[in-house]
């Protein structure tokens, strides 16, 4: 099993290096923004599907109603999650260099051009997430800290860029390898 982990890893790694590759500045767009529901949009979705069969069943015009307007405010908020990631611009600012088992300060440039972004997450896997809000036509500055466990050179993982915005029914997000170098 963990090897079959392994090669998949290998895989997605070679995947995600040819349709994103490492730059100094990214601006996120349909190639890089990826999207899912989240356990309370499939749970919203079983509930649509329970409603459809009672409206079905017992021929309810009211309930099919109901079940409609869900499914469009549903089918809106999936547009609406993918628009707060897409056409947003992130640049990777300068890092000092950092003495081994010290945080590394990596500082970032966001700027959401003519949309505010809200709700928006940026961390790695294994550490905790920033949330911030970028306003129209301001750019935004933003320092994540990552722990350094040896000396030499330290290449960050991609960076994970998220939003669960505006209902928390999907997630929406990109994972950005800004080309940071830290020593």
């Amino acid at each position: 099993m963990q090897r079959l982990r392994g090669l998949f890893r290998g895989w997605l790694q070679g995947w995600l290096q040819r349709r994103m590759p490492a730059s100094a500045e990214v601006r996120l767009g349909h190639r890089q923004i990826f999207i899912l529901p989240t356990r309370a949009g499939l749970g919203l979705l079983a509930l649509l599907a329970a409603l459809l069969v009672a409206a079905i069943n017992y021929q309810n015009s009211l309930v099919y109603a109901l079940t409609f307007l869900l499914f469009s405010l549903f089918w809106v908020t999936l547009h609406h999650s993918w628009r707060n990631l897409a056409g947003m611009q992130l640049r990777s600012g300068g890092v000092a260099p950092v003495f081994c088992g010290e945080q590394a300060a990596l500082s970032l440039w966001l700027d959401a051009g003519s949309r505010a972004r809200s709700a928006l997450r940026l961390g790695w896997q294994s550490q905790q997430r920033l949330t911030l809000d970028v306003a129209a036509g301001e750019p935004r500055a933003a320092t994540l800290y990552l722990q350094t466990t040896r000396r030499g050179w330290l290449y960050p993982e991609r960076l994970r860029v998220e939003t669960r915005w505006p209902l928390g029914w999907f997630v929406a997000w990109s994972l950005v390898d800004l080309d940071w170098q830290v020593l």
